[in-house]
């Protein structure tokens, strides 16, 4: 299910109406559309775009004579609550629209203005439909950068997005629109002095939320504490008819071996989906349609697989659930120490480091010296909460990012996120800042938009606003006790499973990723479509770098921060390559101090550079 709405004069319904047809016939989606009239004459309409055999969902609209709240996000067998989408809610008379975002939902609601009102969607490939757009530099640096936009920021100048933990108010008085927090730290109780202890406020929130859902629904299942934990609880819940879903990366993959003896210990079902690392091409493939945006995250790949692999056997459930959020949201004790220890060295050693990891091209490599080289390095540059989240490494050698463009960021992130942790200690207010920006703009967002658009309900319990809540505001003595990360889950986990399966070394969910990148048809999709010139991201690059970086993929291993850009910028040209848009259009002429060394490039379907 997507949403949009549209806030204006009827002059521009018939256009706001054709494109958000177009999208639905792109996508395979029905469209179902309610129109309200506000006190000034103006329009409300309001439009799902929903999976046909899912149309049929209920609940969408609370109305009474003056007032009309509608969900954006809406799931049989799911409250709009659960489904943590935004929430529109209209005053008719006084012609007021309010948008609001939970903290830490997955949902991306955009908005901009058009020559008779505003549209707002929650899907980003719907905007090049209705009017010429140019890349905004801030979300193209930041997807260098972090993988992900920075809040409020979306790939295009002319679209905003509403940051989470915010509410949007459009109202004839105020003429534009305004966002401002409803997510404060400093406003949530702390639980440790009322209510239950931790070990029991998590069990009865988590038995909670999953003894409701639908009968055989999915679990994506890696085997490691989070959703070890979930399954535990649903096992206990006497729910043995949830199918347990994992990623298995061959036979030597001890985790997927693991994953399979911990579902049978608890009884139940587990399908397991074989690693083939010739599907990336296919992943690539269908970027375009599977996401509505782009995002860098080596993961991408085994998740994308996953996923559609959970939609053929969600079934009847139409719910997938899903243990993103709890590495931010009861983890980082670890990470947290490990970049203070960063931190303490003094500037101009790291300084030092940086201009070695550059001139000695240590990105090349794999290892260890590597590893060390680019966290000193990424340390000079941004702060160390900005740090923390960040997964580049080739700045200042691929791309360099202009000075005030990256003040602009700086100012994104704080504005948009950091303005909402005021008061908390640095831990917790990295812990929110990755629930609330990154797990949910990057981590979460590989499950949420293939799922929706087949009207199946992607479900993360450690996003769901009690959980953020309660977690945020947990002393670190309770969830980082004897130096051990997630020892709270651990502890309850260990209740089910044998201990030393719980208190083990977990390896990520990704692999060496030089054997992706040496695949024939990544290789091929790098060379006719990262570096063709036509891509209009070459411009915010050095492209002859760009170029090296690619051809060392095909042969040697490279640091893990070059994968990740290099992911980056593939998904990212894919991505605008494949949303259909509007008539072709000449690439518009760029300040020469935002090139970087690059050849003039077109670029078709109605996205311009800026």
């Amino acid at each position: 299910m997507f949403f949009s709405a549209y806030v204006g004069t009827d002059v521009g319904l018939p256009r706001w109406r054709e494109v958000l047809a177009q999208h639905a016939r792109h996508l395979g989606l029905q469209v179902h559309i309610e129109e309200r009239r506000l006190g000034d004459r103006r329009t409300l309409a309001l439009g799902w775009l929903q999976y046909a055999p899912a149309a049929e969902s209920r609940g969408r609209l609370q109305e009474t004579e003056q007032q009309v709240v509608a969900a954006t996000l809406v799931f049989d067998g799911m409250t709009p609550g659960e489904a943590n989408g935004a929430t529109l809610t209209a005053s008719l008379a006084r012609a007021e629209i309010r948008v609001a975002v939970p903290p830490a939902s997955t949902q991306q609601v955009c908005y901009a203005r058009t020559p008779h009102g505003y549209v707002f969607a929650d899907d980003l490939r719907l905007f090049p439909r209705l009017m010429d757009v140019d890349l905004d530099e801030r979300a193209v640096y930041a997807l260098f950068r972090y993988g992900v936009f920075a809040p409020g920021v979306t790939l295009y100048k002319q679209v905003q997005r509403i940051p989470n933990g915010h509410q949007l108010r459009l109202s004839p008085a105020a003429g534009e629109p305004v966002c401002t927090p409803t997510f404060h730290w400093a406003d949530l109780p702390h639980p440790e002095r009322e209510g239950p202890p931790p070990d029991q406020w998590v069990t009865e929130t988590l038995d909670g939320l999953l003894a409701r859902v639908p009968a055989s629904t999915v679990l994506l299942f890696s085997g490691g504490v989070d959703s070890s934990l979930m399954a535990a609880r649903l096992s206990r819940l006497g729910r043995k008819d949830v199918q347990l879903l994992n990623y298995c990366f061959g036979p030597e993959d001890e985790e997927g071996r693991l994953a399979v003896r911990i579902a049978a210990r608890l009884g139940l079902e587990c399908h397991q989906v074989h690693h083939d690392v010739r599907t990336t091409g296919d992943v690539l493939a269908r970027v375009g349609r599977d996401y509505s945006v782009p995002f860098g995250d080596l993961s991408l790949f085994p998740t994308n697989i996953l996923v559609h692999e959970a939609r053929a056997l969600a079934g009847e459930s139409r719910t997938v659930v899903d243990g993103s959020g709890a590495d931010g949201a009861f983890d980082l004790g670890s990470e947290y120490r490990k970049w203070q220890r960063v931190y303490r060295i003094p500037r101009p050693l790291r300084r030092w480091v940086d201009a070695a990891y550059r001139g000695l091209q240590l990105w090349k490599y794999r290892s260890p010296l590597e590893g060390a080289g680019r966290l000193l390095s990424r340390s000079t540059r941004i702060s160390l909460f900005h740090a923390s989240v960040a997964q580049d490494a080739p700045e200042r050698i691929a791309y360099t990012i202009p000075d005030d463009v990256h003040t602009a960021l700086e100012q994104a992130i704080e504005t948009g996120a950091e303005a909402l942790c005021v008061g908390a200690e640095a831990r917790t207010q990295l812990s929110l800042l990755k629930v609330m920006w990154v797990t949910s703009g990057r981590s979460a967002a590989k499950v949420f938009d293939p799922l929706r658009a087949r009207g199946i309900c992607p479900f993360y319990p450690f996003l769901q606003p009690a959980i953020v809540s309660y977690s945020s505001s947990l002393s670190w003595d309770v969830k980082y006790a004897d130096g051990e990360d997630k020892v709270l889950l651990k502890r309850l986990l260990a209740r089910d499973i044998p201990p030393e399966w719980v208190y083990r070394s977990k390896i990520g969910f990704t692999r060496p990723p030089h054997a992706t990148f040496a695949q024939a048809s990544v290789q091929e999709f790098l060379h006719e479509v990262v570096l063709s010139p036509h891509n209009v991201l070459l411009d915010y690059c050095r492209p002859e770098m760009v170029r090296q970086l690619v051809e060392r993929s095909r042969r040697h291993s490279l640091g893990d921060g070059v994968y990740n850009f290099l992911c980056t910028l593939m998904v990212t040209s894919a991505w605008l390559r494949q949303i259909p848009s509007g008539v072709e259009q000449p690439l518009a002429a760029a300040s020469a101090s935002r090139r970087q060394s690059v050849p003039d490039t077109v670029l078709v379907k109605g996205h311009r550079r800026a």
